[in-house]
């Protein structure tokens, strides 16, 4: 599990006490003072975890998040707050905020829920990385083995397919055998299961 916590909080107390306590537990903390600050220094295409005051000078936390929402990100977000209203929650976690925290936070509560953040940051890494490696797979695929490839997943014999595209039966086998190699599986199934996801 990756360990890159991203603390934005105006209060250089606050900044402080959370960077100390979380290095000392073996995170990787980078600590800003303002959104503007942390937009222009991290990498929102890595994984991670950012924690965010929702009351901030210039952009607060609640839009921060919707940028990186926007952003489609894969930073997971904690908010970490002394003001908090039930219509400001019910934005940060409609947004997707894994938690909300009220100031002073009790440090066990706080790591566990970093500890939440970042599991399902890597998840959600993970899940890109296979998107990436299908599409770049697709994009190795010719029109025809593209038109082959949804009526092998519709479960269609070599016979039935030879058939509905005006092939000889031969042809057929010859697209079907290149299809699997470029998607790199070896048999309808397999490629049956790298497709919910993505259609």
């Amino acid at each position: 599990m990756n360990k890159r916590v991203f603390l934005v909080d105006d209060d250089p107390m606050i900044r402080e006490s959370i960077t100390w306590m979380l290095e000392g537990d073996g995170f990787d903390v980078q600590a800003f003072d303002g959104s503007d600050s942390f937009l222009a220094n991290v990498d929102l295409s890595e994984p991670g975890c950012a924690i965010l005051d929702i009351c901030m000078p210039g952009m607060n936390g609640i839009e921060l998040q919707q940028i990186l929402s926007d952003f489609d990100t894969i930073l997971s977000v904690i908010f970490l707050t002394g003001h908090a209203d039930v219509p400001t929650t019910a934005v940060a976690f409609k947004n997707g905020a894994i938690d909300l925290l009220q100031k002073p936070v009790e440090p066990d509560v706080l790591l566990a829920s970093i500890e939440a953040a970042l599991k399902s940051s890597d998840q959600k890494a993970t899940l890109w990385q296979q998107k990436l490696s299908f599409e770049e797979k697709l994009s190795r695929l010719t029109p025809r083995e593209k038109q082959l490839m949804e009526l092998v997943v519709a479960g269609d014999a070599n016979k039935t397919i030879a058939d509905k595209l005006c092939l000889a039966q031969r042809t057929v086998e010859i697209h079907r055998h290149n299809l699997f190699k470029k998607m790199e599986v070896t048999s309808a199934l397999q490629l049956v299961k790298l497709l919910p996801n993505y259609f």
